[in-house]
C-alpha cells in the first residue's frame, strides 16, 4: 500500500471575534435572544452553548478514545498538541518488505504513524499494548534501548515534525527508494517511522495498539516575542502561549498577523496564568476554528476581545475593579433586566478527560481517561443546589481535552457550576460618551429608580454596539468576585 498523507487544514473558517466576552455562561443565551440584533444571535449563542450543551460536537469522550487508537487514513486531519499528550496515530503508509528493498517480501512490516503537527518537542513514551516499550528523552531519531517483549522485533525512528525533515532512510532501504523517495519528507508532520519483524509468538497474530507520549509543539514565549523569539515545549505549557499561537499560525490557525495581536494584554495574561493554569492537549484541525480558540480560552478561564482592530486578551479574575459608572447621567431610556431560566442553570457537571496522574494497572500509570464529578462529596454548598431546583438533575457533561491535572479539572468545573448560577444580566442604551469601556471591563451600575442598583452593582460587560443614531448598545452580566478562581 503505497500512499502520501495529505495534510488537512481549515484554510478558512467561520471565526469572528465580537466585542464580547468568549463564554458567558448557559444562562447568557437567553439573554442575547432577547437584546441582540438578529444577525449577532447566532453568534453568541454558538460560544455560549457549544461548551455545554455541545450539538456540533462528538459525544461524551468519543474524541479523546478516538486519539487513542491507530487508523489507517491518508486524509484524516492532523491534531495539534500543545503541552504533554499520550496519543496514537494514523497509519498513513504500510508495506510489507523484505527489509532490504523487495516489497514482494513478508518478513518485515514496515509503517508510517503520523502523529501530529510539528514541530513537535522530544518524544518521551512509545507504549505497544499498554506495555512500555520505549521510553527516554529524543528530540530527533532513532529510538534506541527498546524494553520488553517486543523490543527484539522491533526498529523505531521519530521525526519532530520540522518543515525541513528529510526522508526516513529506515523506511526507504526496508521498502526501496522508489517506493518510499526522498520526496516523501513528510515536512511539517510529526510522525514515527517503524518496522516490525515477523514473528506469530510476539505479535499474537495482529498489530500492536501503538501509543505515543509527546512533548507537545514549539510555540513562541509570548514574554519574549519581538525580544528574544524564544519558543516554548514541554508539558504544562502556559495557555496563553497556546492561544498565542493558534491565532497567529497560518497554517492550522486564524492567522492573524502580530500587528493586530495586543501584546501587552497577552503578556500580562501568561504572567497571570503562569502559577494557575496549564494545557497538556489536543486541538482538532477538523473543529471550526471559534470552538477550538473556545477549547483554549475555558482551559484559563479567558476572554478574547476584538476592539479597534486589535484582538486582546483577558483573564477572569477574583477582585476586578469597577472601571466606569452607568447611571442616569449616561443612561437613555429604560434598563432591561434579564434573569435566567431554570434550565439554563446547572446543578451537576460531569467532566472526562486524561488524567495525567491516574494508575488503572494496565501496564501504563499516566494519561489515563478519568471523569471528575462536581459538586464532590461532602461540598454541602453546591450539593445545595439540587434542592434549590427542586431535585430536578441539570447536569453537563463536557469533555475537556486541554486539561490533564484533576485538580485544575475541579476547579473550572465548579466555576462553571457556580457561574451558571449567576447570569443576571441586563442591557440599556447609553450615551455615546459612555463608551470608555471595552467588553470584559468590570462597571458599576447604579440607579435610583432601581432599587436593585440603588447602591450600585457590578457587572462585565458583554457587548457594546453602535447604533444608527450614535449611542451604544450595552449588555452586561453580573460580576460575582466570589466565584473567580
Amino acid at each position: 500500500m503505497k500512499r502520501f498523507f495529505v495534510i488537512l487544514w481549515l484554510a478558512t473558517a467561520n471565526f469572528f471575534i465580537w466585542t464580547s466576552v468568549a463564554w458567558a455562561g448557559p444562562a447568557a443565551g437567553a439573554l442575547m435572544a432577547g437584546i441582540f440584533k438578529k444577525f449577532i444571535i447566532s453568534m453568541i449563542i454558538n460560544a455560549v452553548t457549544s461548551k455545554f450543551f455541545g450539538p456540533k460536537k462528538r459525544g461524551q469522550g468519543q474524541q479523546a478514545r478516538g486519539l487513542m487508537v491507530n487508523k489507517n487514513s491518508n486524509s484524516d486531519p492532523i491534531p495539534i498538541i500543545y503541552g504533554r499528550k499520550r496519543m496514537g496515530g494514523t497509519r498513513v503508509y504500510v508495506e510489507s518488505s523484505n527489509g532490504s528493498g523487495d516489497t514482494s517480501g513478508t518478513s518485515n512490516l514496515n509503517m508510517v504513524l503520523a502523529l501530529c503537527e510539528g514541530e513537535m518537542g522530544a518524544i518521551r513514551k512509545v507504549v505497544f499494548n499498554d506495555e512500555v516499550t520505549w521510553e527516554g528523552n529524543t528530540a530527533d531519531g532513532a529510538l534506541s534501548s527498546l524494553t520488553g517483549k517486543y523490543a527484539s522485533k522491533t526498529t523505531m525512528v521519530y521525526h519532530s515534525g520540522s518543515d525541513s525533515q528529510t526522508v526516513d532512510t529506515m523506511i526507504q532501504t526496508s521498502v526501496d527508494a522508489s517506493n518510499w523517495g526522498s520526496n516523501h519528507k513528510l515536512g511539517g508532520v510529526t510522525y514515527l517511522a517503524i518496522k516490525l519483524e515477523a514473528d506469530a509468538e510476539v505479535w499474537e497474530g495482529g498489530l500492536p495498539l501503538v501509543t505515543v507520549e509527546l512533548d507537545g509543539k514549539k510555540i513562541a514565549d509570548v514574554s519574549d516575542v519581538g525580544v528574544g523569539n524564544s519558543l516554548t515545549s514541554g508539558a504544562d505549557q502556559n495557555p496563553v502561549d497556546a492561544i498565542y499561537d493558534y491565532l497567529t499560525n497560518t497554517r492550522y490557525g486564524k492567522g492573524i498577523p502580530a500587528s493586530e495581536i495586543d501584546l501587552t494584554s497577552f503578556q500580562s495574561a501568561r504572567t497571570y496564568c503562569a502559577s494557575r493554569y496549564a494545557v497538556n492537549g489536543d486541538l482538532d484541525t477538523s473543529q471550526q476554528m471559534y470552538d477550538n480558540i473556545n477549547e483554549l480560552l475555558d482551559a484559563c478561564n479567558g476572554l478574547l476581545v476584538y476592539t479597534a482592530g486589535t484582538y486582546r486578551l483577558r483573564i477572569r479574575k477574583t477582585s476586578e475593579p469597577s472601571v466606569f459608572t452607568y447611571n442616569k447621567d449616561n443612561i437613555i431610556g429604560q434598563v432591561e433586566i434579564g434573569l435566567p431560566d431554570v434550565t439554563t442553570k446547572l446543578n451537576k457537571i460531569t467532566t472526562t478527560f486524561q488524567n495525567k496522574d491516574l494508575d488503572t494497572g494496565n501496564g501504563y500509570s499516566a494519561y489515563n481517561d478519568d471523569v471528575k464529578i462536581i459538586p464532590v462529596d461532602g461540598d454541602t454548598t453546591r450539593e445545595a443546589f439540587l434542592a434549590d431546583d427542586n431535585n430536578r438533575v441539570l447536569e453537563a457533561r463536557i469533555e475537556n481535552r486541554m486539561v490533564t491535572d484533576p485538580a485544575l479539572i475541579q476547579t473550572l468545573a465548579e466555576y462553571k457550576l457556580d457561574a451558571s448560577r449567576k447570569q443576571f444580566g441586563v442591557s440599556f442604551e447609553a450615551a455615546h460618551n459612555a463608551i470608555q469601556v471595552e467588553a470584559g471591563d468590570i462597571v458599576t451600575l447604579q440607579h435610583d429608580d432601581i432599587t436593585l442598583f440603588n447602591s450600585g452593582k457590578l457587572f462585565r460587560v458583554l457587548s457594546l454596539t453602535v447604533t444608527t443614531n450614535n449611542t451604544i448598545d450595552v449588555v452586561l452580566q453580573e460580576y460575582d468576585s466570589s466565584i473567580e478562581i
